[in-house]
């Protein structure tokens, strides 16, 4: 038997991340960039309802790979190549909703791009970490077809 995610603990750590994350990006718009907390505000909204779906999503596929995890607990370097990969997804959106939301401008748009990439894969990493030592929300599981073993 190998344990798994539950849904209930997958939704419980994207709400964390969001508002985490949520809280970090309004911040960083509305003091690095200078734009009002209206527009600051809007960009974070739209990275909560994107950033939700692409949170639980990437992490419910992480459920399906193996590598990295031994019973109910998961490794550093799983962790480090989650954040990897979420962050390239969120790299993609977070550049788009900056273009459209925050600037015309490419230049700005990927500088704010960058500058969201490197604060939210700092926190990202902190929160798997934690939510790694939470056991709640664990179920058990037997191998089968839909988990790959690397």
């Amino acid at each position: 038997m190998n344990t798994i995610e539950s849904h209930k603990r997958t939704i419980a750590k994207t709400v964390t991340y969001r508002v985490g994350n949520t809280v970090i990006t309004f911040l960083m718009t509305f003091l690095l960039f200078g734009v009002s907390a209206a527009l600051a505000g809007s960009l974070a909204l739209a990275q909560i309802i994107l950033g939700s779906a692409i949170f639980y999503l990437h992490d419910r596929v992480w459920q399906k790979f193996q590598w990295g995890k031994n019973q109910d607990f998961e490794n550093q370097k799983r962790s480090l190549l989650k954040t990897i990969c979420y962050r390239l997804l969120v790299l993609i959106a977070g550049f788009i909703v900056a273009r459209l939301v925050l600037t015309s401008s490419n230049e700005t748009a990927a500088w704010w791009t960058i500058t969201s990439m490197i604060l939210s894969m700092v926190f990202y990493y902190i929160h798997e970490r934690i939510w790694v030592k939470i056991k709640w929300g664990w179920k058990e599981h037997s191998h089968d077809d839909n988990a790959v073993n690397a």
